[in-house]
């Protein structure tokens, strides 16, 4: 086997597992009972991953072969969204909303596959499918007003950004993007997803115990989705304090931490 095919066969296994990684705890979670709402736990994640890379085709100065490996990587979402939606015809059925989840992120993925490596690139398709991004993004609030109080902590928004900003960081770290600085930035803004996700959380707890007496069927569960947030912490902080880079495989085991916490969260009230 030549070194290129090897290098070529490495690169296809570091971005599939992201992507497997985060189907199969998708069907972990939506197998366990009760199945109450059929909302994606990664849909906005995915989105958000998308719209970062659209960000960089915008603005970043990126040459040719760089746009290429970028567009390669980004490919690798189309089986996320293809294996969600076949998911879904065996859950129940999904609501408009959600479909509308579908539709933004299949536009946003053909826009940035069909964009040329011309110097020029299409500026007007890739603002336009930012701005589908966006507002898919912004279209999941109202999602959040037909679940319950505590089901918010397994539909986190923080929580899903955190994992979209993860998602891009790696396929930003395979496809070998030279945007060290935008690439160097990315850390600190996990941080503050983190931060406020550790916070968002706490709030709907506190909310839920006071205001619905709601009891936790496992406290156990949710102590540990507490303690992964000190443990991601501790990862990030050592890599910003040493000026460090987040290694494809520090990325994947932040991915998976982070991937658990809607698991975690519906962990808290099963019997």
């Amino acid at each position: 086997m030549s070194e290129e095919q090897e290098s070529r066969e490495l690169t296809i296994i570091k971005l599939s597992l992201p992507v497997v990684l985060l189907l199969l705890i998708e069907i972990y979670t939506v197998l366990l009972p009760p199945q109450i709402n059929a909302i994606p736990h990664f849909n906005i994640a995915v989105l958000m991953a998308q719209f970062i890379c659209v960000l960089v085709f915008l603005n970043g100065r990126i040459c040719n072969g760089q746009r290429g490996r970028l567009i390669r990587a980004v490919s690798y979402f189309a089986f996320y969204w293809g294996s969600v939606w076949i998911l879904g015809l065996f859950a129940k059925p999904y609501s408009v909303n959600i479909l509308l989840q579908f539709i933004a992120g299949g536009l946003m993925l053909i826009i940035m596959l069909k964009q040329s490596l011309e110097p020029n690139p299409q500026i007007f398709r890739l603002k336009l499918a930012a701005l589908i991004g966006l507002s898919a993004l912004i279209a999941f609030f109202s999602l959040l007003t037909n679940i319950s109080c505590l089901e918010l902590l397994q539909y986190n928004l923080f929580s899903q950004l955190l994992v979209g900003v993860i998602l891009a960081n790696i396929v930003l770290v395979v496809s070998r993007n030279r945007l060290q600085g935008f690439i160097a930035l990315l850390p600190l803004i996990i941080t503050v997803l983190l931060v406020f996700n550790a916070l968002w959380s706490l709030a709907v707890l506190i909310y839920s115990l006071l205001s619905t007496g709601v009891n936790l069927a496992n406290p156990f569960a949710l102590i540990l989705y507490f303690l992964l947030h000190l443990l991601i912490a501790g990862i990030l902080a050592f890599h910003i304090y040493h000026k460090q880079k987040l290694s494809y495989y520090v990325l994947i085991f932040l991915l998976f931490l982070t991937a658990t916490f809607p698991l975690w969260a519906k962990f808290t009230y099963i019997e």
